[in-house]
């Protein structure tokens, strides 16, 4: 069984969203990460968004991406990863 919070807003901190994170996630530095883990991402100063790390093979070329919700344009997006990657708190590999 999980929780699933809906009443949380832009500061997840204060809403648990690292911490809750944790009950079902390894933390990983985001050097160690690997396709398929969840990353925080920070907005302004608040890591309050997540995404999951995706491989898209591009020209004969593994890249990462991440995948994630995107409030300005109301869709789920794909981005380059290493763009990103100073927004990007840490890495969250599920726990088997």
């Amino acid at each position: 069984p999980y929780e699933d919070p809906q009443d949380y807003g832009v500061n997840a901190a204060r809403a648990g969203l690292v911490e809750g994170l944790k009950r079902y996630f390894d933390e990983k530095p985001i050097r160690d990460r690997q396709i398929g883990d969840v990353v925080v991402i920070r907005q302004s100063k608040l890591s309050c968004h997540v995404g999951i790390i995706v491989e898209r093979i591009l020209g004969g070329r593994s890249c990462e991406y991440i995948v994630h919700a995107n409030n300005r344009d109301g869709k789920v997006v794909e981005e380059p990863l290493e763009p990103n990657l100073g927004r990007i708190h840490n890495a969250y590999r599920w726990r088997l």
